[in-house]
C-alpha cells in the first residue's frame, strides 16, 4: 500500500513538473508566434532568367516599410527549408510559366498569410480557387474600397479581369473590376506590374496584411536643391529664412565642387566664402546638410547637368562619395544623408553608399539596364537593396521654372498620397527661383492634416507614422550604442522571467512531493 502511494505521489510530482515545463518553457514554434517579432517575409518570383526585376524591387519598397526580414528567391530555387519560420509569403508571377509540382505544392500548402501577384495563381488550387481569370480589362481609376477614395491613373492600364467566389472580398477595385482581393488569409493582385498609383493604395492595404496599425501622420520634407559654389548666396539666405521663420526643419542638398570641363572652371566651397558662411549659419539654425554628389556632373558636362554616378564602377563611385563627404566635413559641415545626382546609381552602388550614410533621399533606380526606370516609395522604408539605408522618398516633385501649374500638380500628388495613412509629403525647391515660390510650396503642404516635418538632426521625427510599439531602424541601432541601451536589459529580463519563475515553481513542487512522500512513509512505519 505504501509503495503504491509513493508511486502515485511521484507520478503526481512528475505530472506537475511536465505541466510547468509546458507552461513556462514553450516550444520554439509557439515562441515565435507569441514573441511579437517583426514579420518574416519570403518573396518567390517567376521572371525571365529567374532574376529580380524592377517589379520585385517595387514590391520590396512596399514590404520593407513593415519589416527588415525580407528575402527573395526564384520559383525554381524554392525549397521547403526556405519557408521555415516564414510568416508572410508573396509569390510574384511576373511571367506565365508552369511551376514544378514541388514549388506549386509548397506555395499552395503554405498556411501563413499569402499574396499572389500576376500570373500562375491557377496552379494553387487549394488556396486560390476563389480567383477565376476571365480575359483582361483596361482601367483608368483605382479605388480603395474601405473609404471609396479614388486615384486616376496617369494613363490607361491593362489588368487581369477576374471573377471571384462570393465569400471573397475586394480591397482595391479598378473601375468596376477587382484588383486586390482577399479570401481568408490569402490575397490576390490581378496585375503583373506595380505602378506608383498602385503602390499608394497597396501600401494602405498592406497595413491590414501585416496587421500594423501605424500612426496616421504624414512626414513632410522640404529640400533646397542644387546648392554648389556658384550659387548666389543671397538666394540661399532668402529661401532658408522663409523656413527658419516658420520654424520648419529643412534639408540642403550641397555639391561641394562646381566643375565645367569645357571652360576649365572648378570652384570649391573655399572659393565661395559668403555661401559657406550662410551654410554654417543655417545649419546652426536647424538645416540638415545632404551630400548631392561630389561634382554633380559627368563627362564634359557642367555641374548640375550630369549623371555623376550612373555608369561608375563601385570602387570609383565609393571614392567620389567619400571625397564629397570629406570635403563637406573639412568645410565644417556635417552631411547626414545622400542624394545622388538625378537619382541615378547602380544596384551595386547602393551598397557602396550604405558604407557612408544611413539615409538616402529621392527616388530609386530599379534596374541597371535603364536609369529612367525609377520609383519612389509612398512612405518611409528600407528596401533590401539599400543595404540598411532608410529611404526618405521624394513624392511631390518640384517647382519647374516657367511652369505655372507646378504647385497645382504637387497638390494633386498630395491628394492621392493622403489616402495612405502614413505617406510622405516630400518636395524640393531650387533657391535661384527666389523665396516667393517656396512660400507657396510650404503653404500648400501645410494645408494637409497631421503633417509632421522631418528633422534629420532629431531621429525621433523619422519614426512618425510608425506604430507606437515599434522602433525605427535607427532606434534599434541605439540599443547597442546609446541612451536606450537599458531597454535591452529590460528585454532580457522579460525573456528570462518566465524561465526563472518556472524553475522556482518546479523546485517547489519537487520539494513538496518529497515532503509528502516522507510523511506517508512515516505514517506507514
Amino acid at each position: 500500500m505504501s509503495t503504491r502511494r509513493s508511486i502515485m505521489t511521484a507520478l503526481l510530482g512528475m505530472g506537475i513538473f511536465i505541466l510547468v515545463q509546458f507552461l513556462f518553457f514553450p516550444s520554439p514554434a509557439l515562441s515565435k508566434e507569441t514573441s511579437g517579432q517583426h514579420p518574416d517575409v519570403l518573396v518567390v518570383h517567376s521572371t525571365e532568367n529567374n532574376e529580380l526585376t524592377e517589379q520585385q524591387r517595387k514590391l520590396d519598397l512596399l514590404i520593407s516599410h513593415f519589416t527588415k526580414e525580407v528575402r527573395f528567391t526564384s520559383a525554381e530555387d524554392l525549397a521547403s527549408e526556405d519557408l521555415q519560420d516564414i510568416t508572410h509569403l508573396f509569390y510574384f508571377g511576373e511571367e506565365q510559366t508552369v511551376l514544378s509540382e514541388k514549388t506549386a505544392r509548397l506555395i499552395d500548402d503554405f498556411s501563413g498569410v499569402k499574396m499572389i501577384l500576376g500570373n500562375n495563381e491557377n496552379q494553387f488550387p487549394h488556396s486560390y480557387s476563389f480567383v477565376k481569370k476571365n480575359g483582361h480589362a483596361i482601367i483608368e481609376n483605382l479605388t480603395l474600397r474601405k473609404t471609396e477614395e479614388t486615384i486616376t491613373l496617369s494613363e490607361p492600364h491593362q489588368i487581369f479581369n477576374i471573377d471571384m467566389e462570393s465569400n471573397a472580398q475586394t480591397l482595391i477595385s479598378a473601375d468596376k473590376h477587382p484588383l486586390l482581393v482577399k479570401s481568408h488569409s490569402n490575397y490576390y493582385y490581378a496585375d503583373s506590374e506595380i505602378s506608383l498609383e498602385d503602390a499608394i493604395l497597396m501600401g494602405e492595404v498592406l497595413h491590414q496584411v501585416f496587421e500594423k496599425e501605424h500612426k496616421e501622420s504624414h512626414p513632410a520634407v522640404i529640400r533646397l536643391e542644387d546648392v554648389n559654389p556658384r550659387l548666389d548666396p543671397e538666394m540661399l539666405r532668402q529661401c532658408a529664412d522663409v523656413l527658419i521663420e516658420k520654424d520648419i526643419p529643412f534639408m540642403v542638398a550641397v555639391t561641394p565642387v562646381y566643375k565645367n570641363p569645357e571652360t576649365g572652371e572648378e570652384y570649391h566651397l573655399t572659393d565661395a566664402p559668403d555661401l559657406l558662411n550662410i551654410l554654417h549659419d543655417i545649419e546652426d539654425q536647424g538645416a540638415s546638410i545632404i551630400l548631392h554628389g561630389y561634382t554633380d556632373q559627368s563627362g564634359t558636362g557642367k555641374t548640375g547637368d550630369g549623371f555623376e554616378f550612373s555608369e561608375m564602377e563601385r570602387s570609383e563611385l565609393e571614392t567620389r562619395i567619400e571625397k564629397g563627404k570629406k570635403e563637406l566635413i573639412k568645410m565644417g559641415l556635417t552631411p547626414l544623408a545622400l542624394e545622388t545626382p538625378h537619382y541615378t546609381i547602380s544596384q551595386d552602388g547602393y551598397g557602396a553608399a550604405a558604407n557612408h550614410f544611413a539615409k538616402y533621399l529621392g527616388q530609386l533606380q530599379l534596374t541597371d539596364d535603364n536609369w529612367k526606370v525609377m520609383m519612389e516609395a509612398p512612405y518611409l522604408t528600407s528596401p533590401t537593396y539599400l543595404k540598411g539605408m532608410e529611404l526618405i522618398p521624394e513624392t511631390l516633385r518640384y517647382v519647374q521654372e516657367g511652369e505655372v501649374h507646378s504647385i497645382e500638380r504637387m497638390a494633386e500628388r498630395a491628394d492621392n498620397l493622403m489616402i495612405l495613412r502614413d505617406s510622405v509629403l516630400s518636395a524640393f525647391y531650387h533657391p535661384y527661383l527666389g523665396p516667393e515660390g517656396l512660400e507657396e510650396v510650404v503653404e500648400e503642404i501645410m494645408t494637409y492634416p497631421n503633417v509632421e516635418w522631418v528633422d534629420l538632426k532629431a531621429d525621433a521625427s523619422l519614426t512618425q507614422g510608425v506604430a507606437d510599439n515599434e522602433k525605427s531602424r535607427d532606434k534599434e541601432d541605439l540599443l547597442l550604442n546609446g541612451k536606450v541601451k537599458q531597454n535591452s536589459f529590460l528585454s532580457l529580463n522579460l525573456l528570462w522571467n518566465p524561465i526563472i519563475i518556472g524553475g522556482c515553481i518546479t523546485i517547489l513542487v519537487i520539494l513538496l512531493s518529497y515532503a509528502l512522500s516522507l510523511k506517508i512513509k512515516k505514517e506507514n512505519e
